[in-house]
């Protein structure tokens, strides 16, 4: 029905959900209004108990919220009816994100947005994260489950969070891949006041990696991790391996093999068959590294670019660390990431850091005027931006082919020639 609003609830404290419904029945109802609470109990996970609800009620509007939220804004349902006067917003929540992290938890974005009360303890705090720039909405990417209100019924993912965790992000994304707007309003005063308990978070991983698992691709750029190998069958499946571990689920893998020989042919089917994300190619002539490496930017489908040299290794959370910065880059400025590297014996044991301590204390984790990592590296001869293995680069900052700078071809300094290019046209990351 059109004039009537649900407020469900998955309960398992009573004292908690009178409260709750105390606050509801203080709203201001328009006329001919009419609203409905539906409370849910022992449900085996908050998206079945949702989904109980959704298909019981006959309303339109439906306001999922946590036992522990209270509604202290009298006019929220006025308020809510007003944003849905735009059909294309799906759902509204009170505090959320604009971009997700690459670890998919909201609360670590750079972005976050909304107000909201947080309870601890007996003490009430304000939790403000006012960034809405004289807009009335903002547009998110996800929302905390506190409290999701919807215009619209899309079932909630009980097939895959049979939990209480990632229900509510998992939604986010579902009303997006149905073309839905999730927003947080801009709020003058909150509207909402949650009891913020400390949460044991068993399952926590478990369902970060089912979403990350779900939902990457919708989210999270591509990136074409390139993999030039020749005549080293050994070293080049460890370097596979290690991209396979990458925490970062958004990746295509691209294998151009240089051999005189079918070892790494042969060896490369087995990972085929196991793993969707790999194109490998096997050259009909000897290209050499220059116009082997052209040959994998050519067959790139990303916009970010990290190559990985057949005896090198990445660290599993070398894609997600670098690509958060190209992620709440606002402003597109960034054009590489690198970070230091290490020397390893066959052991994996530790031989030496490429950058000293000193230095890397001065340019760890900082977004640089390429200027000045410029000077560096041409005064020192020191190319502490990285190798190619080193660095993930937004390609559509490369002005020229890649290994060329200022019309001239680099065979042993093609990295160089390129992080040269690309710092014309952006800022540098250097992790430490």
């Amino acid at each position: 029905m059109n004039n009537s609003i649900a407020f469900i609830v998955c309960v398992n404290d009573d004292n908690q959900f009178n409260e709750t419904v105390r606050y509801i029945d203080n709203l201001n109802m328009p006329d001919n209004f009419e609203k409905e609470i539906i409370p849910v109990r022992n449900s085996k996970s908050m998206t079945s108990g949702y989904n109980y609800a959704m298909n019981k009620s006959k309303s339109k509007y439906k306001v999922y919220l946590h036992q522990d939220t209270i509604i202290v804004n009298k006019n929220f349902i006025y308020d809510i009816l007003n944003i849905f006067k735009d059909d294309q917003v799906g759902m509204i929540g009170v505090i959320g994100c604009e971009k997700l992290p690459t670890d998919a938890i909201w609360w670590n974005s750079k972005s976050q947005i909304g107000k909201v009360y947080e309870k601890s303890r007996g003490d009430i705090n304000l939790l403000d994260k006012d960034n809405y720039l004289n807009k009335n909405t903002r547009l998110v990417e996800a929302i905390d489950g506190l409290i999701m209100v919807t215009q619209y019924d899309i079932p909630w993912r009980e097939d895959i969070f049979d939990g209480y965790d990632f229900y509510d992000i998992s939604q986010c994304i579902e009303f997006k891949r149905n073309n839905l707007k999730v927003i947080v309003p801009n709020q003058d005063n909150p509207w909402c006041e949650h009891d913020c308990k400390v949460n044991k978070l068993i399952n926590y991983e478990k369902y970060r990696n089912k979403f990350l698992e779900e939902y990457s691709k919708d989210i999270y750029p591509l990136v074409s991790v390139l993999i030039p190998t020749y005549n080293k069958p050994d070293l080049f499946k460890k370097a596979l391996d290690s991209v396979e571990r990458q925490t970062y689920r958004n990746i295509e893998v691209i294998i151009c093999d240089d051999s005189t020989n079918n070892i790494i042919e042969e060896l490369i089917s087995g990972y085929i068959r196991k793993y969707k994300n790999i194109a490998y190619y096997k050259n009909e002539k000897n290209l050499g590294q220059f116009d082997n490496d052209l040959k994998l930017m050519s067959l790139s489908n990303g916009r970010y670019i990290n190559f990985l040299m057949d005896d090198d290794l990445f660290k599993e959370r070398k894609i997600e660390k670098m690509m958060n910065f190209f992620i709440f880059d606002a402003n597109d400025e960034i054009s590489l990431v690198s970070s230091n590297r290490e020397v390893i014996n066959s052991e994996g044991e530790l031989i030496r850091r490429f950058i000293p301590d000193e230095l890397i204390d001065f340019i760890g984790d900082k977004i640089f005027d390429p200027k000045e990592i410029f000077e560096y590296v041409v005064e020192n001869n020191n190319n502490i931006i990285g190798e190619l293995t080193a660095v993930l680069f937004d390609k559509t900052k490369l002005h020229e082919q890649f290994g060329v700078f200022n019309k001239r071809r680099y065979i042993c300094n093609v990295d160089q020639a390129s992080w040269f290019d690309l710092m014309q046209h952006g800022k540098v990351v250097v992790i430490k």
